[in-house]
């Protein structure tokens, strides 16, 4: 038990002056915001280029409005375009794509081994399994990423929130 204190008074103690640094995504009219930590992954774009890069968040340098990469630092007003992967899309390309492949293995093994000569694999199982094994490629490659355009309507901001009190004032 005098451990326990003992460890929480210096965990108390030295969180005292730290705080957590957010990147968010404000959206003009809404309250809520999209948030991104550090030690996480953003894919942007430059203004003035058509490359998307990828890179992991190491910190935010509030003063210069700069993030810090491995690759070297990253001005927030340089950043044109964010894209972020669509969870949703993966998994209806998974299961349309596991239902088309499924619906053709279950009718031919149907066909195999039932020994009725009046069933068989036909054209309609056929459109069945191509029509949803397409439906799921084309889902999967047209919705997969959500581009968020930074301007207008939406904005990037770094903000840092004290774990403990406040700020001293400088």
């Amino acid at each position: 038990m005098r451990t326990f204190i003992t460890l929480t008074l210096i965990s108390f103690l030295g969180f005292n002056g730290l705080a957590q640094k957010i990147l968010q995504i404000e959206t003009y009219g809404k309250p809520k915001a999209e948030k991104l930590y550090i030690g996480q992954g953003i894919t942007y774009q430059l203004k003035d280029s058509e490359d998307w890069h990828y890179v992991i968040i190491e910190d935010l340098i509030i003063d210069q409005q700069l993030i810090q990469t491995v690759r070297g630092y990253l001005k927030l007003s340089d950043i044109g375009a964010l894209r972020t992967e669509r969870g949703w899309s993966k998994a209806a390309k998974i299961s349309l794509m596991t239902f088309g492949a499924a619906w053709s293995v279950f009718g031919v093994i149907g066909y195999a081994t039932d020994g009725r000569p009046e069933t068989k694999y036909s054209a309609g199982d056929a459109i069945v399994s191509a029509s949803t094994l397409s439906a799921g490629w084309i889902i999967g490659k047209v919705f997969k990423y959500k581009k968020t355009s930074l301007g207008k309507r939406k904005n990037l901001r770094m903000i840092e929130i004290p774990i403990l009190g406040s700020f001293p004032k400088q």
